[in-house]
C-alpha cells in the first residue's frame, strides 16, 4: 500500500509539472517569430560574413606587413584589434544607445564601434562604400584605405576622421545608431552595426 500511494504521488509530481510546462509554453511567443528572428539573424550573418572576413584579412595582411618593416608596437596593437575583433559579436545589434552627456562620454561610445558607410541618397543600403572600425582612443581602420588615421571627438555629437585630403566630420546620432558625414561635398549615411571590446 505504501508503495501505491508513493507512486501515485509521484505521478501526481509528474502530472503537474507537465501542465505547469504546458502552460508557461502557451504564454510563450509565437513559434513563427523565434523562426522568423532566427531566418533574420542568419541572413544578416550571412551578408556580413564576407565583410569581416575582408576586414581580417586586412588586419593580418597590415600586421605582417608591420612586423617586417620592425615596427612591432603597431604591429602589436594591430594583433591585438585583429583578436578582439575576431572574438567580437558583431551580428548582435548593441543595445539602445544612451546619448552621451559630456565629451569624453561621446569618446568612449565611439571606442571600439563599427560603422558601415553608404551614399546619402542610397536609402535601401544597397552599395557598402567603407567600413569604419574606431579601434581606440585615437585610430579609426577605414577598411578601404587598409589603415588607420587619427580621430578626435569635437562635440558630444559631431566627430572628426583626419584623413590626407581633408577631415571627414561625422554627425552622430546616438540615440538612432547612425550618422551622417560630409568628405568632399559628398553626403553620406553611417549606421552602427556592432561594437568589439576597446
Amino acid at each position: 500500500m505504501k508503495n501505491h500511494v508513493t507512486t501515485l504521488c509521484r505521478i501526481a509530481i509528474a502530472t503537474a509539472m507537465v501542465i505547469t510546462s504546458y502552460s508557461q509554453e502557451e504564454s510563450a511567443e509565437p513559434i513563427e517569430l523565434t523562426r522568423l528572428r532566427e531566418q533574420f539573424s542568419n541572413r544578416i550573418e550571412q551578408e556580413m560574413k564576407p565583410w569581416r572576413d575582408r576586414y581580417a584579412q586586412e588586419l593580418q595582411k597590415l600586421e605582417d606587413r608591420l612586423i617586417k618593416e620592425r615596427k612591432l608596437t603597431e604591429a602589436l596593437a594591430v594583433k591585438k584589434e585583429k583578436e578582439n575583433y575576431l572574438t567580437a559579436d558583431l551580428t548582435k545589434k548593441p543595445e539602445k544607445a544612451v546619448v552621451p552627456a559630456t565629451l569624453e562620454k561621446a569618446r568612449e561610445a565611439m571606442i571600439g564601434s563599427v560603422w558601415l558607410v553608404y551614399a546619402a541618397e542610397d536609402k535601401k543600403r544597397e552599395n557598402l562604400l567603407d567600413t569604419y572600425h574606431f579601434v581606440d582612443g585615437k585610430n579609426v581602420y577605414v577598411l578601404t584605405s587598409k589603415r588607420v588615421f587619427p580621430w578626435s571627438a569635437k562635440s558630444k555629437e559631431q566627430i572628426a576622421i583626419e584623413f590626407l585630403a581633408g577631415n571627414i566630420m561625422m554627425d552622430v546620432y546616438f540615440d538612432d545608431q547612425s550618422a551622417d558625414s560630409n568628405y568632399q561635398d559628398k553626403l553620406y549615411k553611417l549606421y552602427l552595426v556592432g561594437k568589439s571590446s576597446p
